[in-house]
């Protein structure tokens, strides 16, 4: 499995884990990116499972990447529209409270 794979298999399979919880995202979106603590919580358990199973560390696939690889992938959930932010687009995160804001909400 390439890199790629890993880290797209690692991401499908942190969605089934989100979707588990009752929350949704749209297809693509990068968990391995993501700020919200859920997400990032869907994205380890996924981890954890790839090493169980596979003896896999999905986190040393990510860092892999190459930029041209991951430029197009979504990062990032709007608060204001609930639109998904790609990695090529102008945002603003507030860590202080936890959100994210496409250009057009800000």
């Amino acid at each position: 499995m390439t890199d790629l794979e890993i880290v797209s298999k690692c991401n499908a399979l942190a969605k089934l884990f989100y979707a588990g919880r009752g929350y949704a995202v749209e297809d693509g979106y990068r968990f391995d990116l993501a700020h919200h603590p859920q997400e990032q919580e869907a994205w380890d358990m996924a981890c954890m499972a790839f090493e169980l199973l596979l003896e896999v560390d999905p986190n040393d696939a990510v860092s892999n990447l190459d930029d041209d690889e991951t430029e197009k992938e979504v990062v990032a959930r709007c608060e204001g529209c609930g639109r998904n932010i790609r990695a090529d687009e102008d945002y603003d995160y507030d860590p202080e409270d936890d959100i994210s804001l496409c250009e057009q909400c800000q």
